[in-house]
């Protein structure tokens, strides 16, 4: 083994309470020429390897002996963001976006590989599970707190997606049609608009028509008066009839342009597509086509205009569109898709031409400094001089959400546990329940329900001792490694495999970005590289998605199975389905 760095603290700089010795034999452990009084292990280090959508991450985990001194900062470094007395910004955490990336990645990849999307057809079906994704705007200019809306509209709405899909309207326009839709597991996300208006991202397990998302919606908005002012508002705006909106010209057709790619490769027109939108689709499906030129969808977009103020003035302005179901069977990973919407940075203002963000190593902070041109009178150069400097606090481009920023349904929350129940996990991480009776000191099990974890599957690729002697001759303490031990070889075999298609420098490129700390700590990132790999994957004749599963079956069949057995106990358990 190789001595570390000789220092009084721990091998990370963090202090800790006094290790207790296990009196180990020194010269088995040192050597016998080693001259210390005491030998003991303070830590275990296991290296962890974490199997994502589309890539590997390997890191050190440390698990201490004993604990370590309370930190006095750490209330303030929860509250603030970095310790830098940065409070609630009204914009998501990286951290935040990190925890909701894993949870939503392992929930929704847990349907893609047990659920047949592509194959299924989009129908109500209080049985099955089929993922929408929508985003639901206010029709008119926000004049209530972010709240207010939270509370009195989104709310309602999640509630009615949530009722029991077995209620029938019995009049109505929707007579027959069941009320709600048995909602069992849902995800939302507010941000702000560009212009101003709060807006949110959902995502639920059931498929549900635009229609009733849109209907159910603007009933809920005009719980607070929007339909009626957005009404006001149109019939002011057409008072002289109807006229093409260059302003949402663009947006429309580029709309258009990402609806047409996904058509023309799939050969399938929507239901409700506008009649000259099909007409054109129609005929480039026909020529084998895979576009449409701008002058086409220009002449889509303003008919598509035309039909919808055609429909809006026959029903008052009362039916705004101001929801968008984002379509996912065609997807190749839901996940992927969602989490760009759900996790997206929140853009920050960029500084002024004279000023700059530097880390400050004395102060531990990120600081602005502010600069102006100075002439030297003799010389006629020009030299910055800095003028100001303050601690640095991000703005950003869009305005700050009040209030909660995301929210979920109760089986993506921590479990509380009784007194009597414990979580146990067996050797590839799926989760039980275990309920116990105990009665004159003796422990009985009860139950033992499977339970979903949304955590990315991970297994540790060995283990390593962290061992402390003590030189009492000197007064140091040096710290050693023990050699791996429980190595899983199968583990290793694959992280190399797809380190020699990666390729070492581009691994080590990526890995520096994460940071230094990510490094010391034995930190790796693998991206997948599916281009590299000799899978030949097709659906319906064409070339189709490949997922880290299918890598998996190609490289390591026992990681395979034990992948798959994961993420299928993760959708089991959630929708209370019994292992097949």
């Amino acid at each position: 083994m190789t001595a570390m760095t000789n220092i009084t603290p721990d091998l990370f700089g963090r202090q800790t309470l006094p290790p207790k010795s296990k009196k180990r034999a020194t010269e088995s452990l040192l050597g016998a020429s080693a001259v210390v009084d005491t030998c003991s292990q303070v830590a275990t280090i296991s290296t962890i390897i974490k199997l994502k959508p589309n890539s590997i991450i390997q890191y050190d985990r440390c698990e201490w002996e004993t604990k370590r001194l309370f930190n006095p900062n750490r209330n303030r470094n929860l509250l603030g963001q970095e310790g830098n007395g940065v409070f609630y910004n009204g914009h998501l955490s990286v951290n935040t976006r990190r925890h909701i990336n894993e949870f939503l990645s392992t929930w929704l990849d847990s349907i893609q590989q047990n659920v047949n999307l592509k194959g299924s057809k989009r129908q109500v079906d209080n049985d099955s599970v089929y993922p929408t994704f929508v985003t639901l705007t206010l029709p008119f200019t926000q004049f209530h707190s972010d709240n207010t809306i939270k509370k009195q509209i989104l709310s309602p709405f999640i509630e009615w997606l949530r009722s029991d899909a077995n209620a029938i309207h019995v009049n109505g326009n929707h007579k027959g049609q069941q009320k709600g839709f048995g909602v069992q597991a849902y995800f939302w996300r507010a941000e702000s608009q560009k212009n101003g208006r709060i807006h949110f991202h959902l995502i639920v397990d059931k498929y549900i028509p635009w229609d009733r998302i849109r209907a159910k919606w603007n009933q809920c908005c005009e719980r607070l008066g929007y339909i009626t002012f957005y009404s006001l508002s149109q019939k002011e705006k057409y008072k002289n009839g109807f006229f093409v909106d260059e302003a949402r010209l663009e947006n429309e057709i580029s709309s258009l342009v990402e609806k047409t790619k996904i058509i023309l490769n799939t050969s399938k027109i929507p239901e409700n597509t506008n009649p000259v939108f099909k007409e054109y689709l129609e005929i480039a499906i026909k020529f084998n086509k895979k576009t449409l030129n701008k002058a086409i969808l220009k002449k889509v977009a303003k008919n598509i205009q035309l039909k919808a103020y055609e429909r809006a003035h026959s029903i008052d302005f009362r039916d705004p569109n101001s929801s968008d179901i984002k379509p996912i069977s065609n997807l190749d990973s839901i996940a992927k898709y969602v989490v760009k919407y759900v996790c997206k940075q929140t853009e920050e203002a960029k500084l002024a031409k004279n000023q700059k963000k530097i880390y400050n190593e004395e102060l531990k902070r990120w600081c602005v400094y502010t600069y102006k041109d100075e002439k030297d009178p003799e010389t006629g150069e020009v030299r910055q001089i800095e003028v100001s400097d303050e601690f640095y606090e991000p703005k950003f481009e869009s305005r700050k959400i009040y209030g909660r920023l995301w929210g979920c349904s109760d089986n993506f929350k921590t479990r509380k546990l009784a007194e009597n129940q414990e979580i146990e996990k067996d050797e590839i991480g799926r989760s039980f329940l275990i309920e116990k009776n105990t009665q004159d000191g003796e422990s009985t099990l009860i139950k033992k329900i499977p339970i979903p974890t949304f955590k990315h599957y991970s297994k540790t690729l060995c283990i390593k001792e962290l061992i402390c002697s003590i030189d009492q001759e000197k007064g140091k303490s040096n710290y050693y490694q023990s050699p791996p031990q429980n190595e899983d070889l199968e583990l290793q075999k694959y992280v190399n495999t797809m380190i020699a298609l990666c390729g070492e420098d581009r691994v080590n490129e990526i890995t520096k970005k994460v940071g230094e700390s990510f490094e010391r700590n034995n930190g790796k990132i693998i991206p997948l590289e599916f281009g590299k790999m000799d899978i030949n994957k097709k659906h319906k004749g064409k070339q189709d998605r490949i997922s880290h599963l299918d890598v998996l079956k190609h490289y390591s069949l026992a990681l395979y199975n034990d992948y798959k057995a994961y993420h299928q106990h993760i959708f089991n358990s959630l929708y209370n389905l019994k292992a097949s």
